[in-house]
């Protein structure tokens, strides 16, 4: 699904008849259809809004998360264990929805527009700092923990927010404000660094127009 956007300039989303917010049923519809794992632009086309409004106010909200079952086979010696795990893991967030439906390519027209299109592969940059974060986590467990975490679905998806959350909350961030708010035109966010990689300015840039443009759920 696209969005068709003017190539000449980068323009803020025109306000609403009045100037007024979105209504507080159509924000708690939103969210709610985001909770049951619902994309954006099929959120937008349930509620009649575009895209990036759909993402300006649920972008805070994760799906549920669809782990792969915690029965599976999987192996006894702590090693194996931990090699299964981190496939298991890395595999599940390669997939993840939410994450996908972020990454913004642009095509051009033959009339000279640009089409918006979300979805696609997550950042090689990103997943591999998740993958880093992974492995440092199941290092730390011991042959009993592993197992645990193998055989419960609720700890697994205790042990993905605990390890990787703030990350992929900077990663969301980061495409959000450089998408739709960025210097340039056509921006994607797939310039996105590790914190520990960005300038403290640029980080704060970012922040600063996160709370002032973004920060709507929290």
């Amino acid at each position: 699904m696209s969005e068709r956007v003017p190539t000449k300039s980068k323009t803020q989303e025109p306000k609403r008849a009045g100037g007024q917010r979105m209504h507080q049923e159509k924000i708690d519809m939103m969210t709610a259809l985001r909770v049951q794992g619902f994309s954006y632009p099929e959120i937008a086309g349930r509620v009649g809004c575009s895209v990036r409004t759909v993402q300006r106010y649920v972008m805070h909200v994760q799906p549920r998360l669809h782990i792969p079952a915690a029965g599976d086979q999987l192996p006894v010696e702590a090693g194996h264990l931990r090699a299964a795990l981190l496939k298991r893991f890395v595999g599940e967030l390669f997939n993840d929805r939410a994450l996908r439906e972020l990454t913004l390519t642009w095509k051009q027209t033959a009339r000279g527009c640009y089409d918006a299109i979300y979805g696609g592969p997550i950042s090689t940059r990103f997943m591999v700092e998740a993958e880093g974060l992974f492995q440092s986590a199941l290092r730390e467990m011991g042959p009993e923990m592993l197992q645990l975490l193998g055989n419960d679905a609720t700890t697994q998806q205790r042990f993905v927010r605990d390890t990787i959350g703030n990350l992929r909350t900077d990663y969301e961030r980061w495409l959000y404000i450089k998408q739709n708010w960025g210097s340039g035109f056509n921006e994607t966010g797939e310039d996105w660094r590790p914190r520990r990689e960005r300038s403290a300015q640029e980080s704060k840039k970012v922040d600063d127009l996160w709370h002032r443009h973004g920060d709507f759920g929290e």
